[in-house]
């Protein structure tokens, strides 16, 4: 018996934003399950590595004008 496995089923999306400056190496995970698409946007962060490892705490993504 082969069982099928389908990621477009599963609940659990993730962000990954990288860094590479004088301050900060490293990636940042941010839960983002339930985006909205709004101006502002507050979600989780799950963790990272190197500079960013055990973080936890909330990003903030904001829309601004040029």
């Amino acid at each position: 018996m082969i069982e099928h496995f389908a990621l477009a089923h599963l609940d659990f999306k993730v962000i990954h934003l990288t860094f590479d400056t004088i301050d900060y190496l490293g990636s940042l995970n941010v839960y983002a399950k339930h985006v909205a698409y709004k101006d502002k946007e507050e979600l989780n962060v799950v963790g990272g590595i190197r500079s960013f490892v055990f973080a936890r705490g909330l990003v903030v993504f904001a829309q601004t004008n040029p």
